[in-house]
């Protein structure tokens, strides 16, 4: 028994293995008579060279998918779809020559009215159909009962379109719904056409794309052309978008039962008795081009006819030629822009409005001097459901705003924003001028305005206006002058502080150059004599000598050749002169210079420094003492002599001199015998703290000896 079960299971295991080989197997075909087999059979079939169809492809309770994979089919036989599926995907070409037949595809529903999703054709978006015929036919199921041919229902009719069309014969357009299906005129499970946005469809016949028969038409996106694009007059119409373009002569409407005549419009809606009718046309966007004739074209039918045309709703939408519609359409407009006049066809109380010629809809008002509505001065649309929001222009500040519907209904406003209701708004906001606080500014200032604690530019009249201004060095402000620039008078200016006018004002800054000063650092110079190593150590230390103070020091009074207007730089230039090995000692050779407009003048004197700068000066690598002891040297008379601690910053050694005036500076290092208690509280703490860590040593130590002993 349980050899049976484990026999029962690896035959499942197979099966299960070899299933999904066998669900989605595909049949590769090189000819016609390789591809009627497969056709027969179903499922996945790819091309692997171009074919000659000389045998129908008959659809008949099959789902076929045929992947052109860069081949070209031309035909020579029909292709049919009957019941169940077929579809072309894939780069590839469809190709018919034929001109004894009425199109290159044809498609039959059912005439079981619950027949759902019965036979389904659908094109890819790489395959192309180029055609002497129609490209596609939705064909009604005919009987023949004494002789006589009969239209009967078509019911569960899908075509998914994404590819190219061009069809080049004058009688036959794109794509159509044959007229001989009415399905009583209800759209209940008829003839569904949905185009995606990659399609492409070009005509040469009166009509790209005609709806005779019943049925429902959703158009996504694409581009079409033809001498009339889309001609109508049974069933549903839907555009959501894309780009149609009629290039036929305009003509005057005229009813044909035995196809439709091009009036050169983008789209015609014709009533004819023999059809159908129960049109309703939904456009949600697109482009509507026309070359020579009308957009939207509803010509009449005959007197004693009824309006097919139940609606005509424009939600958007652009329409670059004019429509001509009949007196009692039924005729409702939510937005777009157009070449006509649409104020009759408003709905919700909506407006017209009209720029550059180009009429559209406007379902906002508003009032306040300097107002913006979502940063417009004239906003034509906004979509129900959508934030608005209220603003001014820079000249002006919003002080309260109001929303209303055309029936008087407040909106609510929060944060100066509110959500657009499917009705005409009425927006009245109260706004104050503000006025332009002009100053030019440049490199030389900086200037700003303040109110309120907050930068301004532009200032409501009465406003307190404190300004502060930032001179660059070696420039001082001799005038301020603040002007009204409506009377060109004098404002009075009071501690950086004016009251603002009702007018702009210009602020004048006159600005005069003074001396100024600044600091450079040059790098240490090593005399020749100097030993090479030492040179080469000292050479690594950096040292910054660009903040000395030297600058601050210098009373420029005291130096040659300096007017108001210069612009001096001062820089210290250290020499190593000399190093004694023995004994270690360094001897620096300091000298304060300066530079009057890019020329050098020469050594600043003693005299000429007010307080003492820093210098930092190198130490040898080698050097392994904590201290230094700088003597400084005017000739053979010792100055003065100070200790400085030598200081770190890496691996470089360093001290910081200060002195107050320059000559020679000897420097030999040493280290204190002593070093000196220390006195402040944080160094007496961090004494006690080492103290505490010794004894938790000490005892830790004790511990383990005790145990290693007991042990």
């Amino acid at each position: 028994m349980k050899n049976f079960k484990k026999i029962v299971l690896t035959i499942m295991l197979g099966v299960l293995v070899l299933l999904p080989s066998a669900v989605y197997a595909k049949t590769e075909v090189k000819t016609n008579e390789e591809l009627k087999a497969a056709t027969k059979n179903g499922g996945d079939i790819v091309l692997q060279n171009d074919i000659v169809l000389t045998d129908d492809i008959t659809v008949k309770g099959q789902n076929i998918s045929i992947d052109l994979n860069g081949n070209t089919i031309t035909l020579k036989a029909y292709i049919d779809v009957f019941e169940g599926s077929l579809e072309f995907k894939g780069n590839g070409l469809i190709k018919d020559d034929r001109e004894d037949t009425n199109a290159t595809i044809y498609v039959y529903g059912s005439t079981d009215s619950k027949a759902v999703a019965f036979a389904t054709l659908t094109v890819g978006k790489d395959v192309k159909i180029e055609t002497k015929r129609y490209g596609i036919t939705v064909w009604p199921c005919e009987v023949n009962e004494n002789s006589v041919k009969k239209a009967v229902p078509t019911y569960g009719t899908v075509v998914n379109f994404n590819g190219t069309i061009i069809s080049t014969n004058k009688n036959a357009g794109a794509i159509t719904i044959n007229g001989n299906i009415q399905n009583n005129g209800k759209l209940e499970n008829a003839p569904i056409i949905n185009i995606g946005k990659t399609a492409v469809i070009k005509s040469s016949a009166d009509t790209a794309m005609y709806a005779a028969g019943i049925g429902s038409w959703n158009i996504d996106g694409g581009e079409f052309e033809g001498n009339s694009v889309i001609g109508i007059k049974s069933g549903k119409l839907v555009i959501n978008d894309g780009v149609f373009t009629a290039v036929g002569d305009p003509k005057t409407g005229e009813l044909y039962g035995n196809g439709i005549i091009s009036t050169g419009s983008a789209i015609q809606i014709e009533n004819n008795a023999g059809y159908a009718g129960n049109m309703e046309i939904v456009i949600n966007g697109g482009t509507f081009n026309s070359n020579k004739g009308l957009s939207i074209y509803h010509y009449p039918p005959t007197d004693k006819q009824e309006n097919a045309l139940k609606s005509l709703v424009i939600n958007g939408g652009i329409f670059n030629a004019k429509f001509k519609l009949l007196d009692n359409d039924n005729v409702t407009i939510e937005y777009g822009k157009f070449a006509n006049e649409i104020v009759g066809y408003l709905k919700n109380g909506y407006i017209q409005s009209k720029t550059d010629g180009v009429y559209s809809v406007s379902n906002i008002i508003g009032s306040g001097a300097g107002l913006l509505i979502n940063g417009k001065v004239n906003t034509d649309y906004v979509k129900p459901g959508e934030e608005v929001t209220i603003s001014t222009m820079g000249s002006f500040e919003l002080d309260s705003v109001e929303v209303t519907t055309s029936d008087n209904q407040k909106i609510t406003v929060k944060d100066n924003k509110f959500v657009m209701p499917n009705k005409l708004v009425r927006v009245n906001a109260k706004t104050t001028q503000l006025y332009d606080i002009l100053f030019e500014q440049n490199e030389n200032i900086e200037m700003t305005f303040t109110t309120g604690g907050k930068e301004a530019k532009s200032v409501k009249a009465g406003a307190e206006v404190k300004f502060n201004y930032t001179p660059k060095a070696g420039y001082i402000i001799k005038k301020i002058s603040l002007v009204n620039l409506d009377t060109n008078k004098e404002i009075e200016v009071k501690d950086n502080t004016f009251t603002m006018p009702g007018a702009s004002v210009q602020m004048k800054v006159t600005l005069e150059k003074v001396a100024s000063i600044i600091e450079t650092s040059k790098p240490i110079e090593v005399a020749g004599g100097v030993d090479k190593t030492v040179a080469e150590d000292l050479s690594k230390v950096k040292v910054d000598n660009s903040k000395t103070g030297l600058a601050e020091s210098v009373d420029l009074s005291k130096l040659e050749d300096v007017t108001e207007n210069d612009n001096i730089e001062v820089t210290i230039k250290t020499s190593l002169t000399s190093y004694d090995k023995e004994k270690n000692v360094l001897v620096y050779d300091i000298k304060p210079y300066y530079s009057v407009n890019g020329t050098e003048k020469g050594i600043i004197s003693n005299d000429a420094l007010t307080k003492a700068v820093k210098i930092e000066l190198p130490v040898p690598s080698n050097v392994t003492d904590t201290h230094v002891k700088v003597t400084h040297k005017s000739g053979d008379k010792v100055i003065d002599t100070k200790s400085y601690e030598i200081k770190t910053r890496g691996e470089d050694k360093y001290i910081v001199l200060e002195t107050n005036s320059f000559s020679t500076f000897e420097l030999s290092f040493y280290t204190p015998a002593s070093v000196e208690n220390p006195k402040t509280g944080d160094n007496i703490m961090a004494y006690v703290i080492t103290l505490a860590g010794s004894v938790l040593i000490i005892g830790g130590a004790v511990v383990v000896l005790k145990k290693r002993f007991n042990h």
